[in-house]
């Protein structure tokens, strides 16, 4: 037996006999391509700018090295008396 619910469009849906709706899987378009990494934005910039690649591997190393001084955790997990010992300590 199948139970007929009013659908929001207008029209009588039928729906299987214990009552739940089917999963519908929508296609929302192709995936969105993934946001750039820091570092390849950073080398973008400086390749925008058109800096030399010695520039470019100064640049990119400092970076790294402030990324592993402080575990790799993001700036906002961070409290202000690190942001402090890291200016403090290079």
């Amino acid at each position: 037996m199948a139970i007929r619910e009013a659908s929001p469009l207008g029209h009588d849906s039928t729906l299987p006999a214990g009552g739940r709706v089917p999963w519908v899987c929508q296609e929302s378009g192709p995936p969105e391509p993934p946001k750039p990494r820091l570092l390849d934005r950073v080398r973008h910039a400086i390749e925008t700018r058109h800096y030399s690649r010695r520039t470019e591997k100064a640049y990119v190393h400092w970076i790294k090295r402030y990324i592993f001084f402080h575990g790799k955790r993001h700036p906002e997990e961070r409290s202000r008396p690190h942001r402090r010992a890291a200016h403090r300590d290079g």
